[in-house]
Parts: structure tokens; C-alpha cells; sequence
């Protein structure tokens, strides 16, 4: 899986170098879910952080724009035990995401704009012409690992399907550079942490925990594009 990523990285970053991409990062915290229950009174993988790469392109006649988007996140938390069959010696609990978001931003007041340049370089009503929201679905791939102190660590993965909605509003730099800050909601269905009701390391079997959970993420972040294709690199 590594590989194939990395693989897919180097040929999108070779085809950025002459076209138009964005890099972003962000923070992301987790709502509640089924898992917590193995792990109650605990801050058990509240946070995290992503980052992510992304290609853009457009409509042509609608200010509907498209990045797909290649993204990492990873949420782990050190020190958890369970009050439920003392003494539990788990020492950390991690979960890392290899995301691919088809993310569609809709420019809605301003949808009717044809005009085929970036979203910086047009200098009047600011507001009206950056703010979008933003349509994610995404393809997930989960690995889950329990680690406890004698170093003993149980992994686990899933596929997961995702949907997200977001709001965004484009900061124009110049015709080369946008800064663009990101507020969003990922809704990750079904996802399951295989053997977590089993572990060895947890020793812990709840009647009515499930190690299938539908998972909530809020998303605060920042996604700096970068046009390449722009003739004039000048600040305005």
C-alpha cells in the first residue's frame, strides 16, 4: 500500500510542476464513537493533525472547481489504560488515515462567472468571488495499532468510505499564490477496528461495545494553491 502511494505521489507532483496544485495542513479532533467504550475517562484519539496535496481544475462556463486531493492524518494518544479490568498497561493507541478526497468546491455567489483565471486574480468583491463550499467524498485506508509497555504492538486496517462538507474562502496573494483558510465536517462510515474487542493487550471483552463505529472529524486548516501556468507572477 506504501508503495503505491508513494508511487502515485512522485507522477502528481511531477504533473504539478507545470500545472496548478495546492498543499494544505490542519488540525482535526474526532467526535464520539463506539471505541471510546474500551477506553472510558480517557482522552483516547481526540486529536490530530492532516496534511494533504492536491491538483486543480475547473468548469469551464461555472465557477465549480475540482482538487482532488491525496491526504495523511494521524491521531494517537500515549498513556490509555482501562478502568474496566484493572491493570490494563496499554501505553499508546494510534490511528493513521491514507485519504483520497474528490473534493468539489461550488463558488455559490458567484456561480455564474465564466471567466477561466484564478480565483486570486480578480480584485473586486473579495467575499463574494472566494467563499465556496466544498463536496468531499473520499476513500480511506485505516491502520489502527495498540502499543503496551513491554512493546508488544497489535495492528489493524479498513477501508472506509467518507463524505464531507466544508467552507472555504480564497486569500489572494498574486496571480501565483492563494491562501486559503478551511473549516469542514468527514464523516467516515462503518469503520471497524478488527480484534479490538479480542486484544491481548486490552484483555477486555464489552458486551455491548462494537469494534465498528461510523466516525465523526472537524477540520480547521489552511491550503496554500499555487498557479503555475500564470504568465504574470507580480503582486497586485
Amino acid at each position: 500500500m506504501k508503495k503505491i502511494i508513494t508511487f502515485v505521489l512522485f507522477v502528481f507532483c511531477a504533473n504539478c510542476l507545470t500545472a496548478q496544485f495546492g498543499i494544505n495542513a490542519g488540525f482535526r479532533s474526532n467526535g464520539e464513537n463506539k471505541w471510546e467504550k474500551y477506553f472510558p475517562n480517557q482522552d483516547f484519539l481526540k486529536s490530530g493533525y492532516k496534511v494533504g496535496i492536491d491538483y486543480w481544475f475547473r468548469l469551464k462556463n461555472k465557477r465549480v472547481e475540482f482538487t482532488p486531493e491525496l491526504a495523511f492524518s494521524q491521531f494517537t494518544s500515549e498513556n490509555i489504560y482501562s478502568e474496566i479490568l484493572p491493570p490494563l498497561d496499554v501505553v499508546s493507541v494510534k490511528s493513521q488515515i491514507y485519504s483520497l478526497y474528490l473534493n468539489t468546491n461550488i463558488y455559490f455567489l458567484d456561480l455564474a462567472n465564466d471567466c477561466n483565471c484564478p480565483t486570486w486574480s480578480k480584485q473586486s468583491d473579495f467575499f463574494k468571488k472566494g467563499i465556496f463550499i466544498q463536496l468531499s467524498p473520499g476513500f480511506n485506508y485505516f491502520q489502527y495499532s495498540l502499543k503496551n509497555y513491554q512493546g508488544h504492538i497489535e495492528k489493524a486496517n479498513d477501508f472506509v468510505f467518507s463524505l464531507g462538507v466544508g467552507l472555504g474562502l480564497d486569500i489572494g496573494i498574486s496571480n501565483m499564490i492563494t491562501f486559503t483558510p478551511m473549516v469542514a465536517y468527514h464523516q467516515y462510515f462503518n469503520a471497524t477496528w478488527d480484534g479490538l474487542s479480542k486484544s491481548s493487550i486490552t484483555g477486555i471483552e464489552i458486551k455491548d461495545a462494537s469494534e465498528s463505529t461510523n466516525l465523526g472529524q472537524f477540520h480547521v486548516g489552511l491550503r496554500i494553491g499555487v498557479r503555475l501556468d500564470q504568465q504574470n507572477y507580480g503582486f497586485r
